[in-house]
């Protein structure tokens, strides 16, 4: 097929990439705890464990992911105020409530940072105004002041707000067009991570959305291109599989440290165009009741993990006043991990999934009457 996406009826759940999101979520868990000072620090000398330190590329994961997603749910449904208004206010629905109990979470955490003097009232309180309306991101010192994961949904909402301006573009272009556009992003992507790597200020590229939204656009155009040819035999999927993951977890356990969100966008895709039809054995493992809960509670599982962090570190400290953490690191990291599952469930039962159902379509109302006054067109490029 040369032209236009299509799709003919609404697309259908793909369980294994619900699946996918808790083994990345998970990977983001365990990495910042095995960084310098974390709970789990003392595990790093177990040699498969390095892939742990490496749970910052589980975002460019997520990010390829999102955008693939979000090209398969709404692709051919972003032509109008009304579309673009119920988009927007959908995944405004799907992020924030929980967002916000997270920095609700985090409050001792950060007066704890106030009462230390590690920053200043001034600081705290400004990355505090930043954080609230998901735009900290222009401010990257500030990104780590409240609950540093929640950088990454200042970048989503970046990529959802800009969408809808190149959404209609790409899915017009020809197959040979569309993939110059994918060549394109993946080397953007790479050429971001090596400005990170040579420029002093790098931190500001690898948490500015100008810079991360290539991987964004490269799961879009992916997504794409699945809505176009279809899935892959399951041999084929089995072979992207096993390079996906020998690259990934191999390349993590030998490269030194460092952020490579720029190195492996590529295999993040072969992964995730793999899982819409992988061979039997994988989709019993991530496309089962249990691994497609899992990934729905997963978000929690991102937003509550360093807040849960500081609540074991002060547990130990204060009340246990032991080193459970070096003498029995497994048990440890066990019960953490579980704790935060835990957490993760019951927000998503009584918060998440109740308050996404009411919010969405009041916010798209208020979005549709904020834009009432703006032509598509102008966003688009199609005359509606």
């Amino acid at each position: 097929m040369n032209g236009p996406t299509r799709v003919a009826s609404a697309p259908k759940e793909v369980k294994c990439l619900t699946g996918l999101r808790f083994l990345l979520s998970s990977w983001v868990v365990l990495g910042h705890q095995s960084a310098e000072g974390g709970l789990i620090s003392s595990l790093l000398h177990v040699p498969f464990l390095h892939i742990l330190a490496k749970g910052t590329l589980a975002v460019s994961g997520f990010f390829c992911l999102s955008g693939f997603i979000l090209a398969y749910n709404y692709s051919t449904r972003l032509g109008s105020l009304d579309e673009v208004a119920r988009f927007i206010g959908a995944r405004l629905a799907r992020i924030y409530p929980v967002y916000l109990l997270g920095l609700l979470v985090f409050l001792p955490y950060a007066i704890y940072h106030w009462h230390e003097g590690i920053y200043s009232a001034g600081v705290s309180i400004g990355a505090l105004i930043l954080c609230l309306g998901l735009v900290q991101t222009l401010v990257v010192p500030f990104c780590g002041v409240w609950n540093l994961p929640g950088w990454s949904l200042s970048a989503e909402l970046f990529f959802y707000l800009t969408l809808p301006i190149y959404a209609a573009r790409l899915k017009n272009l020809s197959n040979r067009v569309l993939s110059m556009a994918l060549g394109a992003s993946l080397l953007a992507s790479l050429g971001a991570w090596l400005l990170a790597e040579h420029w002093q200020a790098g931190i500001f590229v690898i948490y500015s959305p100008v810079f991360r939204v290539p991987e964004f656009i490269a799961g879009y155009i992916t997504g794409l291109f699945f809505l176009r040819h279809g899935a892959w035999s399951k041999s084929l999927s089995a072979v992207a599989l096993i390079l996906a993951t020998v690259v990934v977890v191999g390349g993590c356990n030998i490269l030194p440290g460092g952020n490579y969100f720029g190195v492996f966008p590529i295999f993040f895709l072969l992964l995730i165009y793999a899982l819409v039809n992988p061979p039997r054995w994988v989709g019993l493992l991530l496309g089962n009741p249990g691994a497609v809960w899992l990934g729905e509670i997963s978000y929690g599982m991102y937003i509550f993990h360093e807040p849960a962090s500081f609540y074991f570190k002060s547990f130990e400290k204060y009340v246990s006043r032991t080193d459970l953490w070096h003498q029995h690191p497994y048990v440890a990291m066990g019960f953490y991990f579980l704790t935060v599952v835990s957490v993760s469930g019951l927000v998503f039962v009584f918060v998440e999934r109740p308050l996404r159902k009411r919010l969405a379509p009041v916010l798209a109302a208020r979005i549709r009457r904020i834009f009432s006054g703006v032509r598509m067109t102008h966003l688009t490029g199609e005359n509606k």
